[in-house]
């Protein structure tokens, strides 16, 4: 039973960690994406 809940925490953690992962990388590619915009206007400017 014990051994039961552990796989079912690690599973849990795992995909919470998963979704921040996910989370951080879209952050990521947003403020990239931000950046080049900011270049693309400042060589318009």
């Amino acid at each position: 039973q014990q051994n039961m809940n552990q796989l079912v925490d690690m599973n849990i953690s795992s995909g919470v960690l998963h979704r921040c992962i996910v989370l951080i990388l879209m952050i990521m590619k947003k403020k990239k994406n931000l950046k080049k915009m900011n270049t693309s206007l400042n060589i318009y400017i």
